[in-house]
């Protein structure tokens, strides 16, 4: 109906926003991050090995939360995009002991075999693919990125 169909054109919007937007923020963290962790002088040395030998010493229960705690302090605060796609992933069970993303793919395969589904998917992975060639060429080149 023609109803689906604005919501489907709705969420590939949606997708396509949020998508485009994680990835530049991601990479735009992953920088700031990596400027974070520079190891500029013999004190931040020594509290980089003090924090790496604490994570490893830690059992591997305690070593995602002993490496989360030492790292919270040096590391920017995560995007609310970041945050947004976290949220989801845990709601998905892509965290945890328990999880199992194994349980969607049934759901995956049935719904793209939908023609539907496919051409929203493949006008998805368009968009996404343009955007990133036009952020692409615009940092080659030293322009500015589109505003948001």
């Amino acid at each position: 109906s023609d109803d689906g169909e604005q919501l489907l054109s709705d969420l590939t919007d949606t997708i396509v926003d949020g998508a485009d937007a994680l990835g530049s923020e991601t990479i735009g963290y992953i920088v700031e991050a990596s400027r974070a962790l520079i190891i500029n002088d013999e004190v931040a040395a020594v509290r980089a090995f003090t924090t790496l030998s604490e994570v490893i010493s830690a059992g591997t229960e305690e070593a995602p939360e002993k490496l989360r705690e030492n790292l919270s302090g040096v590391l920017p605060e995560p995007t609310p995009s970041m945050q947004q796609f976290w949220r989801i992933a845990v709601l998905l069970g892509a965290r945890g002991s328990n999880s199992d993303p194994s349980k969607l793919i049934p759901i995956a395969r049935r719904l793209s075999q939908e023609p539907k589904i496919q051409r929203f998917a493949r006008e998805i992975l368009a968009r996404l693919g343009e955007r990133t060639l036009s952020r692409s060429l615009r940092a080659l080149f030293g322009l500015p990125q589109p505003v948001q």
